[in-house]
């Protein structure tokens, strides 16, 4: 059975802005690690570079937090349409779920206590409770380094569904 055309145009929309949200958001966690903590850690002394990795946070929190949202959204609604209209593509939109939903928990586990930490560092600094000497300037150092290694799953899934979309608007996939 073909997809009415209707179902297949808004398909074809939610797969493009799926795809198109997949990319920018591997592309926004890619830059995050090869070029802004590079940078924050060019910084003089702790107290900037926290103030650095604080401010680059916040900002995911306020823009790639909620509009990291329109991508599930994309796909539920591409797999609710494309299965009912027949379309087979229908897989390759569950493939796309199954590969980002362990962003979630990866996230709240691995990479945002790790963001705590590091903001409550800056609190520490600020309240002047904390005498920030080398020992501290180390272990900011140790938690950049694991916010950089735990980082690459906020990479790694996004490119991993943007290439399955990709290679479903070219027809690769197998299935």
């Amino acid at each position: 059975m073909s997809p009415a055309p209707v179902a297949l145009l808004l398909t074809n929309i939610l797969h493009f802005l799926a795809t198109f949200s997949l990319a920018i958001l591997s592309g926004i966690a890619l830059s995050l690690t090869i070029w802004c903590i590079p940078l924050v850690r060019l910084a003089p002394t702790t107290s900037s570079k926290i103030r650095q990795f604080n401010h680059i946070i916040q900002l995911g929190f306020t823009y790639l937090q909620p509009s990291s949202r329109i991508i599930p959204a994309c796909l539920v609604a591409a797999i609710a349409i494309a299965f009912t209209n027949g379309d087979p593509r229908w897989k390759h939109y569950v493939a796309t779920v199954a590969v980002m939903i362990p962003t979630g928990p990866w996230e709240v586990y691995l990479v945002f206590p790790i963001n705590d930490e590091i903001k409550a560092m800056g609190q520490s600094l600020e309240k002047g409770k904390e005498d920030f000497g080398n020992p501290r300037d180390q272990e900011l150092e140790r938690r950049l380094d694991d916010w950089v290694k735990w980082h690459t799953g906020r990479i790694v899934a996004p490119m991993l569904g943007t290439g399955i979309l990709l290679a479903s608007a070219l027809d690769m996939l197998p299935f």
